[in-house]
């Protein structure tokens, strides 16, 4: 399965954390000349549809993510140039 790619879109640092009974796939791409944190759900059908995290102008990068069970909930991080300075930037619930 190809999950992303195609003339003008790099991706940089997978990062595959498990999710309960399935895995997601954290990943850096550049669409567009454009660089924001992307996340697609895998189970034993196959990827779902990738789903973009950031939407920012600066470069998103370098995602790591944590599972936790007891709130279903996937915790995010990821560096970003957002504020001028590259920084590690969280995202929850």
């Amino acid at each position: 399965w190809q999950i992303a790619g195609g003339k003008g879109v790099y991706v940089l640092g997978p990062s595959l954390v498990s999710t309960g009974e399935r895995a997601t796939l954290l990943y850096a791409a550049e669409i567009d000349k454009q660089w924001d944190i992307h996340a697609v759900t895998c189970g034993d059908e196959g990827p779902l549809e990738a789903k973009a995290i950031t939407f920012d102008a600066a470069v998103d990068v370098k995602p790591a993510g944590a599972w936790d069970a007891k709130t279903s909930t996937l915790w995010l991080t990821w560096e970003s140039n957002r504020t001028g300075n590259r920084r590690i930037f969280a995202s929850g619930p």
